[in-house]
Parts: structure tokens; C-alpha cells; sequence
């Protein structure tokens, strides 16, 4: 099956640059972010450190995403208009709800067309970047700026493509990068192995490296806040439903706190009040019950009252930003 898939993606590869299929240009410019594996690169929160990076630069930039998961009404629908949120977490889905949350003056829009909702941002919202979340495998858009993000906690999978491995393209699709970051770049002990084999594929790309703090808590139930220090030498229960838990749970260890509860769910999980409610029950063993910003907008309609649940809230630091910032506007 994987080798059927390849010659599916090469054909298709070679499609596009050959001109047997046509790409479609925007009329703003466009900036994508992708990876070449399943699972969790951290797009979410570097799409939205991009798009903090445009506005300080007085550029008015869209989010433009599949919304993977999402249950709204077919075709496209306006999460944000950068005035306001249109759509529940259910609706949005949890990934570009996420966004909105933490991009109160950015427009988001979900379509399974990303040339329509961007089309659709240029004209009724006046923006002059379209970032495409998970954008590095759609050949059909025309694109500025092709980023991909690499996870240093599994670059390359075994190598492997669907289903046998976890990439989802060649390692040879790394040619088509502008510019490469390294995300989650302080877990592995030898980045130079991951920067070796991507020039292997393509020398000439910048690579950066990205690093993910938590910066602070946020109880899920009332909004109050905490210092992410709170959590040094406390006891804690953790839950989440992402594509890569033990990111989450190194992160946490890293913050001070002693996990001594962990619930994993799949990624995109839905959640119900006996979830919740099974949760809750570890409390008599921690002092916390802590979970991850995109799990947290999927379970407040479940929390009424003030409880011990909080969300960490993720910043991302770049190496070199300036030089990163010179290429996003260049």
C-alpha cells in the first residue's frame, strides 16, 4: 500500500510541475505552513507566532484551514471575521477555534477549498497575506512562501510513507521548502542528524529552530490566570486528546510538576461529561488537573463551576527570528 501511495504522490508531484494541472494564484500573498508527517509538528501555534510576526509588521493576514474534524455546514464557513467569532469550538473545529481564541483581529475561515476561502478573505476582508495552515501537500495554490516544520521528536518517521510509516510525502518533498523549521528543537539531543539528511534534499533553505514554553495557566471555567512557575513542585493530573501526548507531558515535567496521573486521548477527541467527570476523580491525587489550549476549547461547555482544571498556554521562541521576520516580509 505505501508504494502504491507513492506513485500516487509522484504522479500527482510531477502533474503540477510539469503544467498538466494548473496552479491557482491568489491575489495576496500567500504563506504556508506544513509538515511531511502525521501527527502533531506544532503547526497551530506557529501559524499563529506567523501571523503575530505579520500584524507587528502592519500586515492584515488571513487564516485559511481545512478544519479537519470540524461539523459545521459544508463549504466555507467564516470562524472569525477578526471582529468577532462566529462559530463554536464543535463547529470550528478545535485547531482553528484555537486560533481565533488567541488571534482576536485575524480573520479565519475553514473549506475543504482553501482557493475559495482565500479568495474570500482577500475580497470581503482586506487582507494582503493568506496563511495556509497545513498547506505544504496542496500543489494547487501558488504559493510565496512554502514553510515546513519538522519535529525533532520524530522527523522522519521510519522512513516509511502511509500506511506502513508516517510520512505523508517522500523525504524528496523537502525540495519544495522555502524555509525549514525544527520545531520542538530543545528534546533532541543532536539536531545536527535532522539538519544533515534535510540538506540532503535541499541545501539552499534556511532552517531555523523552534522551541515551545509554556507561558502561563488559565483556568478553564473562569479564565483566571496563573504564573507557569504555579506548577514547580506540584503534583498533577494531565489529560489530552493530540497527535503527540508525550510532547505535552515532557513539557509539563519541564515546567517543575510531578505527573502523577496521565489520561491519553485520540487526537481531536471528542469529549463527554463522563470523561470529565472520570477526570475529576484524580484530584484527590494531585494537586492539578492540567490539559493542553486545544483540548481546553473543546471541554468548557462541560465545566460549570470553578474547578482545578486548567489549560497551558504555549508560546513559541524562534532562533534567528529577525532573519525569519526578513524573509516572511521579503
Amino acid at each position: 500500500m505505501s508504494f502504491l501511495y507513492g506513485i500516487i504522490l509522484k504522479v500527482r508531484a510531477f502533474s503540477y510541475t510539469a503544467g498538466l494541472l494548473k496552479k491557482r494564484k491568489l491575489n495576496a500573498k500567500v504563506i504556508s505552513v506544513g509538515n511531511i508527517t502525521v501527527g502533531g509538528t506544532g503547526k497551530t501555534p506557529m501559524v499563529i507566532a506567523l501571523a503575530e510576526i505579520l500584524m507587528r509588521n502592519n500586515k492584515k493576514a488571513a487564516v485559511v484551514s481545512r478544519g479537519y474534524k470540524s461539523k459545521g455546514e459544508k463549504g466555507l464557513n467564516v470562524v472569525s471575521d477578526g471582529k468577532g467569532i462566529k462559530l463554536n469550538p464543535e463547529s470550528a473545529g478545535d485547531e482553528p477555534y484555537l486560533i481565533t481564541e488567541r488571534l482576536k483581529d485575524v480573520p479565519v475561515l475553514i473549506c475543504a477549498d482553501r482557493y475559495e476561502s482565500g479568495r474570500y478573505a482577500i475580497e470581503n476582508f482586506g487582507v494582503d497575506t493568506i496563511i495556509l495552515d497545513d498547506g505544504f501537500q496542496n500543489l494547487a495554490i501558488k504559493k510565496d512562501i512554502d514553510i515546513l516544520l519538522i519535529d525533532a521528536m520524530n522527523p522522519f518517521g521510519s522512513g516509511y510513507l502511509l500506511p506502513r510509516g508516517i510520512l505523508r510525502e517522500p523525504l524528496s518533498a523537502i525540495s519544495r521548502a522555502d524555509i525549514i523549521i525544527i520545531t520542538k528543537a530543545d528534546i533532541h539531543k543532536n539536531i545536527s542528524d535532522i539538519t544533515d539528511t534535510i540538506k540532503l534534499y535541499n541545501a539552499p533553505a534556511p532552517i531555523f529552530k523552534a522551541i515551545y514554553k509554556p507561558s502561563e495557566l488559565v483556568n478553564i471555567a473562569t479564565g483566571r490566570k496563573e504564573n507557569i512557575n504555579t506548577l514547580k513542585n506540584k503534583s498533577v493530573t494531565i489529560f489530552s486528546g493530540i497527535a503527540n501526548p508525550l510532547s505535552f507531558s515532557y513539557l509539563i515535567e519541564n515546567a517543575g510538576a510531578d505527573i502523577v496521573e496521565e489520561f491519553i486521548f485520540n487526537d481531536h477527541y471528542s469529549y463527554t461529561k463522563d470523561d470529565i467527570d472520570r477526570i475529576r476523580l484524580s484530584v484527590k491525587k494531585a494537586d492539578m488537573i492540567i490539559t493542553t489550549e486545544k483540548d481546553a476549547v473543546k471541554i468548557r461547555g462541560l465545566i460549570k463551576e470553578d474547578i482545578n482544571i486548567w489549560a497551558v498556554r504555549i508560546d513559541l521562541s524562534i532562533d534567528n527570528i529577525t532573519e525569519l521576520e526578513r524573509l516572511l516580509l521579503n
